[in-house]
């Protein structure tokens, strides 16, 4: 194998016996003696120990055919206290490199170091403590959150609960139900439906739906009186979908049409009737049912 003595020159031209670089510092290598020739594209040094020592970043001829190796340390320490020998290959052919000696010192201050509280974790080098404090803040803001949901649905289930518990009454859920159903019917007894004004026929069925609603409230412990149409049915289905969908079904078309009752001012006589005798009618099941099913 061939061998090059060698020179070591820092960037700005200077040489030393033993040159000091810091790590990351460029500098180079100019060599000489009887050599061979090397694909300068795929040098490279072949390094067993200490692998970041030194590293090749361009290799160059000069004119009178010495080899001029641009170099880099990334890997502190002192390479001067033996002659270093560092062999040069582009994979086919190798050249040995004579007469290196240098030391590589780190960028930090050696007098006041910077000190890292922790050391890494496993295999990964984490740059602590930033990425541990953002885990922590986004864990801690996280708990916060969810916290604060849960008491915040807490409050107002036990809100709701209480206001259930406002509507209960010495007489049944049925008793009050069937009570406002014969007094609506007697507002609108046959004689007297063709002279109830579009106002006081709203009015009634307002009346009718609220009665409706309350006796979901009592009967089923369903906040009905606070929640939309499609609300009172998924709630309904969890304790009461063994009465069958087509109860159910019965009771979506109710609710349906009882929240439109505000916005429809063409509401007549004849719809609220209907009204009156489909609600009833649910009721009426509602009832039967929990007498021979529970």
């Amino acid at each position: 194998m061939s061998e090059l003595l060698c020179e070591i020159q820092s960037q700005n031209g200077s040489s030393q016996n033993t040159p000091v670089f810091t790590v990351g510092e460029l500098f180079d290598l100019k060599c000489k003696g009887e050599s061979i020739s090397l694909n300068p594209d795929q040098v490279k040094i072949k390094l067993e120990k200490n692998s970041y020592a030194l590293k090749i970043l361009k290799a160059e001829t000069s004119p009178q055919g010495d080899w001029i190796f641009h170099v880099v340390s990334y890997q502190v320490g002192d390479y001067s206290k033996e002659e270093q020998l560092f062999e040069v290959t582009d994979g086919v052919n190798s050249l040995t490199l004579k007469n290196i000696r240098f030391q590589v010192n780190s960028v930090q201050d050696p007098q006041n170091p910077q000190k890292e509280p922790f050391g890494p974790y496993g295999p990964f080098v984490t740059p602590f403590p930033w990425i541990a404090i953002y885990i922590l803040i986004g864990i801690v803001s996280l708990s916060l959150l969810f916290g604060i949901l849960k008491w915040w649905r807490r409050r107002k289930v036990k809100a709701q609960w209480n206001r259930m518990k406002s509507y209960d009454k010495p007489i049944s859920p049925s008793t009050e139900y069937y009570g406002i159903i014969r007094k609506l019917e007697r507002q609108i007894d046959f004689e007297f439906k063709f002279k109830l004004t579009p106002e006081q026929v709203q009015n009634l069925s307002q009346e009718l739906a609220n009665a409706f609603k309350i006796f979901i409230v009592r009967q089923f412990q369903i906040p009905a009186t606070e929640l939309n149409a499609k609300d009172i049915i998924e709630l309904y289905k969890i304790k009461w979908s063994w009465k069958g969908s087509e109860h159910v079904h019965n009771l979506a078309v109710l609710l349906n049409e009882m929240s439109k009752i505000k916005k429809n001012s063409n509401f007549t006589v004849q719809d609220l009737v209907q009204l009156l005798k489909s609600s009833k009618k649910w009721v009426d099941y509602s009832l039967s049912q929990n007498k021979g099913g529970g």
